[in-house]
């Protein structure tokens, strides 16, 4: 069976990354994402550290 290959990219194809810095217009909306609070690198963490017994619920987080 032919595998599927959603793009039909070759595996040794290269793209070029184009930064560009000129400046937007300030009448122009800008997104930038702000600074995520300390609790919630805590909470990764605990989150990938601990494992839940077996037989117990998993913890609720509050969102």
């Amino acid at each position: 069976m032919i595998e599927w290959d959603p793009w039909g990219v070759p595996e040794d194809y290269e793209c070029e990354v184009i930064e560009d810095d000129t400046p937007i217009p300030k009448h122009v909306p800008q997104h930038r994402p702000c600074l995520l609070p300390e609790e919630f690198f805590k909470m990764v963490e605990a989150v990938c550290t601990k494992s839940v017994p077996e037989g117990e619920p998993a913890p609720q987080f509050k969102a």
